[in-house]
């Protein structure tokens, strides 16, 4: 559990900082797979990469914007990425074949569409995320536990994935709870500007 962590902070490789990488097995696998060991092992790289960051700060800053960025602001949160053909199409020839046949299907998860679909769901994303911070904002106003209870929920996945190890995949379900709060801003909003469009058209 505490090698997770330090994954969540350690030096990145090939994706994003903070994202899954194959260190916590590698340190498990050396230290024989005895658990005390790895975790006091984890415990020692936090500290070091805690002092790094220190002595960093420009670069700590960097780092950690990276990863909520890339974490929070991928609008499709992998799963265009994670229906790639990949490993299959190369090797599995029926795979191969039937995937090539379907352009539309080849398209969506790796072509045109598929950016079409990045651009579509980007707005989208965006739209969610300004209402859902407007509704959150009208409703704590109220600091009724029932109507905030969810938002803390979503802070909380926020803060831990911060802590943890991430992908964006993991935080999908977060970003559903916002739909209605989302709803309820899209609605507060067009009740004002409907107030302030007629009231204008009043006064003239």
């Amino acid at each position: 559990m505490i090698s997770y962590i330090y994954m969540g902070m350690s030096e990145p490789t090939d994706l994003s900082p903070g994202w899954y990488n194959s260190s916590t097995v590698d340190l498990f696998r050396e230290k024989k797979y005895d658990i005390k060991e790895t975790s006091a092992s984890s415990k020692k790289l936090i500290n070091e990469r805690l002092v790094y960051f220190s002595q960093n700060p420009k670069y700590f800053t960097n780092y950690y914007a990276e990863k909520i960025g890339s974490t929070w602001l991928n609008p499709t949160f992998q799963t265009i990425w994670c229906s790639l053909p990949g490993v299959r199409y190369r090797y599995y020839e029926d795979y191969a074949n039937y995937i090539s046949y379907h352009q539309k299907a080849l398209s969506m998860v790796g072509g045109k569409l598929a950016q079409i679909e990045e651009i579509y769901f980007d707005i989208y994303q965006i739209i969610i995320f300004v209402f859902a911070s407007l509704g959150i904002f009208k409703l704590a106003k109220n600091l009724d536990l029932k109507q905030i209870l969810i938002p803390i929920i979503f802070i909380g996945g926020f803060l831990f994935h911060i802590l943890w190890e991430t992908k964006s995949i993991y935080v999908i379900q977060y970003y559903f709870i916002l739909l209605p709060y989302a709803a309820f801003g899209i609605n507060y909003f067009l009740e004002k500007f409907e107030t302030i469009y007629f009231k204008k058209r009043k006064v003239k």
